[in-house]
């Protein structure tokens, strides 16, 4: 179709930034070049090449130790929740530990052990905390309701979990015990809290001391039913793999800081590792998200122990403290910070 003639066309106008840059006619080549010639300035040229050899050092470095935590068998990655990608419900916890063991054959074997009951004492024991994380926000804010909405809807659910419990007696099943006498304790606090309407510290801390027996029998009988379940099911592998493996074996426990020591998983390997390598060969990993992340931390920890050896030396004592370090969680530069720190202070 042709074009119409003689149509007025909408108005141009310059923009903003177009009338601005008019400046830049009467700026100097000089001036622009200034930035520009960064190649002319020697310092930072020798600063951008050897920035450069490092990057290509990580570069290298990641891909070697990738390699590495894919050559480390037997190793066994012993997390306490299923992966992400493996599951839809990826809030769900207390699982009691899912362990993958990799064979040098290509073999992965994957178990959970650990009952339901575990999950679900678990699960109960951290209804105190529930109500704390709805209700503490609001301890200093007298006459606010914006938290009843979120307590009437947490209340909802365990009295929900109550009126499921089964009639039987409670002498029969020690877990419907505690699970009637947590649901039952925490659903008058509820109530109470909606009632009167005033969320206080003093309140929650009364309901916490009348509910806290059921809590740690929940804890006690957790924590045996899941050593009893995962000890069996480990030394099962102990025993499939041998006194020679088992010895060469890997421990990747995954964790987060607030529950990273002496975890039951670590406890378990602890006390079945073989005592020539447990120490180096048991490793607690936090912020591990997936297992791939796991094999990769264990490629590098076994990289850098070789790397260690080879480039820092145990001739002297420092050198093995320097190889100790990067064997270790101990930063390398530790010692040189100190001294830094001591020569400031003297």
């Amino acid at each position: 179709m042709p074009h119409a003639k003689n149509k007025e066309l909408w108005s141009f106008d310059d923009g903003e930034t177009f009338k601005a840059a008019a400046n830049l006619h009467r700026t100097s080549v000089a001036d622009l070049l200034v930035p520009c010639a960064h190649a002319g300035n020697q310092d930072q040229a020798l600063h951008d090449g050897i920035v450069d050899i490092h990057r290509t050092m990580r570069r290298e470095y990641a891909a070697n130790i990738r390699k590495v935590g894919r050559n480390v068998y037997p190793l066994i990655v012993a997390r306490d929740t299923q992966p992400e990608k493996d599951r839809l419900d990826v809030g769900r916890q207390g699982l009691g530990g899912i362990y993958t063991l990799y064979l040098e054959t290509g073999e992965t074997h994957t178990i959970q052990p650990t009952p339901r009951e575990y999950e679900r004492l678990k699960c109960l024991s951290h209804i105190p905390l529930g109500l704390f994380s709805i209700l503490s926000p609001y301890f200093s804010e007298h006459g606010a309701r914006t938290w009843a909405p979120k307590l009437a809807s947490f209340g909802e659910q365990i009295a929900g979990a109550l009126e499921k419990l089964p009639m039987r007696s409670s002498k029969t099943d020690p877990v419907d015990d505690i699970s009637r006498r947590i649901l039952s304790m925490s659903d008058e606090f509820t109530q109470n809290t909606l009632s009167n309407g005033n969320p206080t510290a003093e309140s929650l801390e009364s309901y916490a001391r009348a509910v806290r027996p059921a809590i740690r029998d929940a804890m006690d009988i957790a924590a045996k039913l899941q050593i009893d379940a995962c000890m069996t099911a480990l030394l099962r592998w102990k025993r499939d793999l041998g006194q020679e493996a088992w010895r060469q074996l890997h421990v990747l426990v995954t964790t987060i800081w607030p529950v990273s020591e002496h975890s039951p998983r670590w406890q378990m390997f602890r006390t079945i590792m073989h005592p020539d390598t447990v120490g180096t060969h048991l490793i607690v990993g936090e912020g591990i998200r997936t297992d791939e992340d796991a094999r990769d931390l264990v490629g590098r920890i076994v990289a850098d122990r070789l790397a260690a050896r080879l480039i820092l030396g145990t001739e002297d004592e420092r050198g093995q403290r320097m190889t100790q370090c990067i064997s270790s969680r101990t930063d390398v530069v530790a010692d040189s910070a100190y001294k830094a720190l001591q020569e400031m202070y003297d």
